[in-house]
């Protein structure tokens, strides 16, 4: 039986593996949601060659609320249905003590990070609701663990883990399922822009010195774990947050102090290469 599944911040990282992943099972119709229209459309081709049964792109900016219900309004109407809401889009600035952190700039993160999930849930829970089927977020272990210079991302994160076992609890007996994957960090552009450093060895070095088991997850690793917990082989669990972050929760009080080189260790290199 085909399923329809729509992953917003699909052309690119976490998000593209995982259509790509979902492709590669099988049994999925695929609504893909991004701003940038080209890379789109190759994720769209690289998830056709895999084995989606259809993909259909939705070119759109989903800071403007009124466009999140809009793809899921599309989604349905395209496919008759939805099955699976997979809410990946997210943001994250340079890293900054508060005092240097605008509020404008917080609002930015909090609004994308949490707002857009927000109402992409509304719009999306009539249709899954009918179909029994389930809401993913991408959150992050940021979300649970704190990180000096990033209250702001931390704060939207936990923010939408929180949302997620709210709405999970109000749909309980409603047969959605509601869970969220928390990564750590993974080698992905936006761990780039947030230490402001896009050079691959330097994030390289980055992962060897803060992730517990010496390197940086992978996309492909997130998605695996993102694919199986849409399917129908984890009716049991909602309400979860799903850590997979090479172990830096359980060494948090050493993983603080390995931050903090690392962090040294990327100013060193920039200065270096300005």
């Amino acid at each position: 039986m085909t399923k329809i599944a729509l992953i917003t911040g699909a052309s690119s990282g976490i998000g593209a593996a995982i259509a790509i992943q979902l492709a590669k099972e099988g049994q999925y119709s695929l609504a893909l949601v991004a701003r940038r229209k080209a890379k789109l459309e190759h994720v769209a081709q690289m998830c056709l060659k895999e084995g989606a049964k259809e993909v259909h792109i939705l070119q759109k900016d989903l800071s403007n609320l009124d466009d999140c219900k809009t793809v899921i309004e599309e989604t349905v109407e395209h496919y008759k249905g939805l099955d699976v809401l997979i809410s990946n889009a997210g943001i994250s600035k340079p890293c900054a003590l508060i005092p240097d952190r605008t509020v404008k700039e917080a609002q930015e993160v909090m609004h994308l990070n949490y707002l857009v999930p927000f109402a992409l849930t509304q719009s999306a829970l009539p249709h899954l609701v009918k179909s029994r089927g389930c809401i993913l977020y991408v959150g992050s272990v940021l979300g649970i663990m704190p990180a000096a210079k990033m209250v702001d991302y931390c704060s939207s994160k936990a923010a939408l883990h929180a949302m997620a076992k709210c709405v999970a609890q109000e749909y309980l007996t409603k047969g959605v399922r509601i869970n969220v994957v928390a990564p750590g960090a993974i080698a992905t552009d936006l761990l780039g822009d947030i230490m402001t450093v896009p050079n691959d060895q330097i994030l390289d070095d980055f992962g060897s010195l803060c992730v517990p088991i010496g390197r940086l997850g992978k996309c492909e690793e997130i998605a695996d774990l993102a694919a199986y917990l849409v399917s129908d082989k984890n009716r049991f669990m909602t309400g979860s947050v799903i850590v997979s972050d090479g172990g830096q929760c359980v060494d948090k009080l050493e993983g603080e102090y390995k931050v903090g080189l690392a962090r040294d260790k990327l100013l060193k290199e920039r200065a270096d290469h300005k």
